[in-house]
């Protein structure tokens, strides 16, 4: 019968091109997804290097910095040290030269007594005391005694023996000639009235003695009031 006709048959070629274009997009399919894979895969293998790099950077930058910062307080320190070192040395230097030129002052032997110039001044109201005194040392072998005019601002009690610079142990052999303790540098009020004298005498108070006057004695003394 007409009515139950069987469908046409499709051709076989037909069916072998869709399946195979079904099976070609599959393939295409896999393709995209492995090649989005491996992008990532290379992405997550470069953050590792990429943060690896950024921290020797860092660390590299912090190496230089403390260098840095080293050296300059290294430098100062070696100039203070320097600088300590100098003053320090500059400071014993001084010292030694002090010492030394004390010690050659102090060592300094005393001159003859013939060729010490003494001057001598009266500190008191008693007249001729210098005059006599410089008698006394003339006595005594320093024949360069001289007995001055000129009298210090202030009495003296005591008599002192006073040496300029390097003339101590010659101001020492005056005293002992004229049994007198006191020794000490000379002033420079008393420069200013014996000027050049490397040992002057102020004659005091315990010299004096009743009847005591202008008495004469040889070498040149001058009379003294």
């Amino acid at each position: 019968m007409q009515g139950n006709s069987a469908p046409a048959s499709e051709p076989p070629g037909a069916r072998r091109a869709g399946a195979g274009e079904a099976v070609g997009g599959g393939g295409y399919a896999r393709r995209s997804r492995g090649a989005l894979s491996g992008g990532e895969e290379r992405r997550s293998r470069a953050r590792p290097l990429a943060l690896i790099l950024a921290a020797l950077l860092v660390i590299a930058g912090g190496v230089l910095i403390a260098k840095s910062i080293g050296g300059s307080s290294s430098g100062k320190g070696a100039a203070t040290t320097a600088s300590g070192g100098s003053s320090s040395q500059s400071s014993t230097t001084a010292h030694h030269a002090t010492s030394h030129a004390k010690a050659q002052a102090k060592a300094t032997p005393a001159a003859n007594p013939s060729e010490t110039v003494v001057d001598v001044l009266n500190s008191t109201s008693t007249t001729g005391l210098a005059h006599r005194t410089a008698g006394e040392l003339q006595s005594s072998g320093y024949s360069q005694a001289t007995a001055l005019a000129s009298r210090p601002g202030s009495a003296s009690q005591s008599t002192i023996v006073q040496y300029a610079s390097g003339h101590q142990a010659d101001a020492q052999g005056v005293a002992h000639a004229i049994s007198v303790s006191r020794v000490q540098p000379i002033e420079s009020s008393v420069a200013a009235l014996a000027p050049g004298a490397p040992v002057v005498v102020i004659v005091g108070a315990d010299k004096a003695s009743s009847g005591a006057g202008e008495e004469s004695s040889g070498g040149g003394a001058t009379a003294v009031p």
